[in-house]
């Protein structure tokens, strides 16, 4: 049904008269394979997820508290400057070892590794106190 604006005189207020007419409009499916055909050809955009799981080894630290301090410290700056999720994955009990998951979404597959890549060359410029022993990427779409 197409639509026509209108004023209503009483309470002087906008309204809107419907019209039998189509305005633009296409008719629904009517089977499942021209469903389909009609959403792989408008789903032009997808979603890319990169995630890195970063193993830090952590020298100076003498107790669980001073991991504890360094790895909120790394976390929230990479929140703040990069937009990604953070979260300590691996050896929570370990004082001097730890593992970060890094989580990057983006609607291109290579803007999200390249986010994660600089994120790890961040902390290796933000903390000397912390040793990267290895940075595993890998990006997913769906």
């Amino acid at each position: 049904m197409g639509v026509e604006p209108t004023r209503d005189t009483l309470q002087c207020r906008a309204t809107v008269l419907k019209t039998a007419e189509p305005t633009g409009t296409r008719p629904p499916p009517q089977t499942f394979a021209e469903l389909y055909r009609i959403v792989m050809q408008e789903a032009q955009s997808f979603m890319f997820v990169a995630t890195c799981r970063l193993t830090l080894r952590l020298p100076a630290s003498r107790s669980l508290k001073d991991k504890r301090a360094v790895v909120q410290s790394v976390a929230a700056r990479l929140r703040h400057e990069f937009g990604i999720a953070v979260a300590e994955v691996e050896h929570q009990d370990h004082h001097r070892l730890t593992v970060l998951g890094l989580a990057a979404v983006s609607n291109a597959g290579q803007h999200a590794r390249e986010v994660l890549e600089h994120a790890v060359d961040r902390v290796e410029k933000l903390r000397p106190d912390a040793e990267i022993v290895s940075a595993d990427m890998d990006v997913m779409s769906s």
